[in-house]
């Protein structure tokens, strides 16, 4: 068996003058995900790391059924109560994504499905909901949906009294906080990495987005740490 290169990025210096000081990134020009140079080498490193670890492919298989296999494959969280409705999460057997539903009243009232994770996710490679938060009128909910995995996000909103998914999207977001009947407010990502950008007040059900009005130091969208989807295998292409 041949002896197995690595693949090696190019050097190409980029100068960065900021504050007053001087910092050269060799590897700048890898950030362009649109770069044929960019795609053919990382397209090189995963045919090299899938050559590398081929002898532990069924080590691989045996680890993830095993990873699986301590998933409950019909699990729930604990209902937590705000304002009239308890709020959860559940999964189901054969699906990779959590339900996000809630029941009005009594854990025992019907359910109603705020969001089906696994029906919004079909057809992407990528789909993971950062956040959500519902106003306090109870009937908008608002979520940030990441197709990426780069934890920047577009906004999308919904009728809970009607179960309609508004036309609305807010692209390049951190969080939102839907206010009082259709006003939402949300900040939208800086163009500098990990900075809050303004906040802005969207009139739901229309185009009209106003200017933005304060800047924001931190957002109230409700993390979802506990409704992962469930383990799958990464994918290389």
């Amino acid at each position: 068996m041949p002896a197995l290169t690595a693949p090696v990025a190019a050097l190409r210096p980029h100068r960065f003058d900021e504050f007053g000081t001087v910092r050269i990134d060799q590897y700048y020009w890898l950030k362009d995900r649109n770069n044929p140079e960019v795609i053919k080498y990382l397209e090189d490193e995963n045919a090299y790391t899938k050559a590398v670890m081929a002898h532990t492919e069924a080590l691989q298989g045996r680890l993830y059924d095993e990873l699986k296999g301590r998933v409950l494959q019909n699990d729930q969280s604990v209902p937590f109560r705000e304002g009239n409705y308890f709020y959860y999460t559940r999964l189901v057997e054969g699906k990779n994504y959590p339900i996000y539903a809630r029941k009005r009243g009594s854990v025992s009232a019907p359910e109603e499905i705020m969001i089906d994770a696994n029906a919004l996710a079909e057809g992407k490679a990528t789909f993971l909901i950062r956040g959500w938060d519902v106003s306090s009128g109870e009937d908008l909910l608002a979520f940030a949906v990441d197709t990426t995995g780069g934890r920047v996000s577009s906004i999308r909103f919904k009728n809970l009294r009607t179960g309609e998914l508004l036309p609305d999207i807010v692209p390049r977001a951190i969080g939102a906080s839907p206010g009082p009947k259709t006003t939402a407010r949300c900040s939208i990502r800086s163009p500098i990495p990990s900075r809050c950008g303004p906040i802005r007040s969207i009139d739901t059900g229309s185009a009209q987005r106003q200017p933005p009005i304060s800047w924001c130091t931190k957002t109230r969208m409700r993390r979802t740490t506990s409704a992962s989807p469930r383990p799958s295998r990464a994918r290389t292409s």
